[in-house]
């Protein structure tokens, strides 16, 4: 795991050196819980490793699973409210082109968000 370095220069205006140092025992904990995926909620922690943790079989299944949906599907729709589309559709806008709905000989499916303007009443 990279160290992460923070330059504390532009808030020593608005931050005490103490204050910072009170939350140092917080911060080495919640390292720690993220390190050892212990500590609350610790089933969600699956990122903090996966890069190293997948292999190429894994890729080549998830490659295969995206070659079958292209080939059955024209087009998907993503149903939620709030998190429940934000992050599939801000990893989907992240790795495409931006004018993509604008393609016309576009070879992937379409994807559309619905639901997301409703409230869960």
């Amino acid at each position: 795991m990279k160290t992460i370095a923070i330059d504390q220069q532009y808030v020593e205006k608005f931050v005490q050196q103490a204050d910072l140092d009170a939350l140092q025992p917080a911060l080495q904990q919640a390292q720690q819980d993220l390190i050892h995926k212990t500590g609350k909620d610790n089933d969600f922690l699956g990122w903090v490793t996966l890069p190293d943790e997948i292999d190429d079989a894994l890729l080549a299944d998830i490659e295969a699973t995206a070659k079958l949906l292209r080939e059955k599907a024209k087009l998907f729709v993503v149903v939620g409210i709030g998190g429940s589309y934000l992050g599939a559709r801000a990893v989907i806008e992240a790795l495409q082109n931006q004018f993509a709905a604008l393609d016309t000989n576009r070879k992937d499916p379409f994807v559309i968000y619905a639901g997301h303007q409703l409230s869960e009443d």
